[in-house]
């Protein structure tokens, strides 16, 4: 075989080099020096690199995630977002509503963003994560989350407990975390959990929980919660103890709303001191005048003695509260709020009496004759159970602060009371009773061994 001549040097030279530049094109690499000519010269070679791609990889709670159709990722509230960029990456965000996504838990760094997801509204939210190459800021690549809406309980109730203190409740159902604000601003943040044994109860987790079974839950309803939190105790300094609560975000903001006869219960609470009392009481006159009767035995507006109804003024208060002053005694005056609870007005007062000495908590409701069902709550002695009803028997189970259980069966003796009140249970243990559709209360009856003691839930 006769082989072919390459010629001279300076064509050998070329044709290398042409086969060189062919062979680098074809790996996609253009615009090398020395390429296409055959001038000579012998200079070095440098590449231009194409630009590069910002890529971006998304999981969310902990999965990797792919965008719909149009682009987005479907995300809820209290998702746990990790967007990790193909190359070193500065971010930014971004929403229509810049108030409506809020971060928990952010962190970022050139190699990874991550967040939870809070949506502080009730409607949808497109919520945008922008990475940036930071050496050129054309090099961008979005993340674009479809954020359905959040929980409709989400958000602030007030907060009446049973040590005669007032707070605020922070609750996000989405996140699982909650505040608790004392009337001194002092916050207490934690989370909770639903219970797996009682459904619809939540279960608080706190730092300040000492007894060996934890009475800290919650039910909600709408526009309330209905509780028991280890609260600052007012008599006891650096001491926390678990008491019942009642909470609301939809108080009663117009007067002539208020109008109607509620009974009322209610304990004080004092240094060496727990005491029960019971009150019928009236709102009239488009909620601008309050009567209660002050008579030994509990008996209807109708038939108090007249000596002993009293007659106050109602005038608006802060908060959507409402303040009454005896007209025959400016001294004798106090305040109350009226709530919704599953639908129910409910009179409430938590907060010093006029000596400054005690605590006091009042609930009242416009109470019905008993019907069959079950309420779960707290009790004033850190504990927590089922209070039942039917038409002739109170009856509850509550697992108390130590573990142990206290199960009693009462049997209903109405006594001439006025309606929607029952007493059960006989010296030195009796106890009042009432309900609506929503709550059912009881209290220990004054002179007896449960004199100051409360339980009360919210009806399943």
């Amino acid at each position: 075989m006769t082989r072919r001549a390459l010629g001279t040097p300076f064509q050998l030279k070329e044709f290398l080099m042409r086969f060189w530049c062919s062979a680098v094109t074809a790996v996609a690499l253009a615009g090398l020096a020395a390429c296409g000519g055959g001038g000579g010269g012998g200079g070095g070679v440098t590449p231009i690199l194409p630009a590069q791609a910002m890529n971006l990889s998304v999981a969310i709670n902990g999965k990797t995630a792919a965008p719909d159709g149009a682009g987005q990722y479907a995300a809820k509230p209290g998702d746990t977002i990790e967007i990790t960029p193909s190359i070193g990456a500065d971010w930014a965000a971004s929403a229509a509503d810049p108030s409506a996504i809020t971060l928990r838990s952010a962190s970022s760094s050139s190699t990874k963003w991550s967040a939870q997801l809070v949506n502080n509204t009730t409607a949808p939210v497109v919520y945008t994560v922008t990475a940036k190459q930071g050496s050129a800021a054309s090099i961008t690549k979005d993340a674009v989350f479809k954020v359905s809406g959040g929980n409709s309980q989400n958000g602030s109730y007030r907060v009446w407990a049973t040590n005669g203190t007032q707070s605020q409740l922070a609750l996000n159902f989405d996140t699982g975390t909650y505040d608790m604000t004392d009337s001194a601003g002092q916050v207490s943040s934690d989370s909770f959990a639903a219970d797996p044994g009682e459904q619809g109860t939540y279960v608080l987790k706190s730092a300040r929980l000492k007894a060996a079974y934890n009475a800290a839950r919650f039910r909600a309803t709408g526009d309330a919660v209905v509780g028991s939190f280890p609260f600052d105790d007012p008599q006891l300094a650096s001491t926390a103890t678990v008491q019942p609560f009642v909470a609301s975000r939809a108080p009663l903001t117009a007067q002539a709303d208020l109008d109607g006869t509620y009974t009322r219960l209610g304990v004080n609470y004092g240094p060496g001191l727990r005491d029960s009392q019971i009150r019928r009481v009236q709102l009239s006159a488009g909620g601008t005048v309050f009567q209660q009767c002050n008579d030994a035995a509990v008996v209807d507006m109708a038939n108090c003695t007249p000596a002993n109804l009293i007659t106050y003024a109602v005038t608006p208060a802060p908060n959507n509260g409402w303040s009454y002053v005896n007209v025959a005694n400016p001294v004798d005056k106090a305040a109350f709020t009226v709530a919704y609870v599953g639908g129910q007005r409910v009179m409430l007062a938590s907060g010093l009496d006029q000596t400054g000495s005690q605590r006091v908590f009042r609930i009242g409701v416009i109470a019905t004759a008993p019907t069959a069902n079950t309420a779960r709550g707290g009790t004033t002695d850190g504990g927590w159970g089922a209070l039942g009803f039917d038409p002739v028997n109170a009856s509850w189970t509550v697992t108390k602060a130590d573990g142990s259980s206290d199960i009693q069966s009462l049997a209903f003796s109405n006594l001439g009371y006025p309606a929607g009140l029952q007493s059960a249970g006989a010296s030195p243990n009796a106890y009042f009773f009432m309900q609506n559709s929503a709550l059912s209360v009881a209290v220990g009856a004054r002179g007896n061994n449960g004199a100051g003691y409360m339980h009360f839930g919210l009806v399943n």
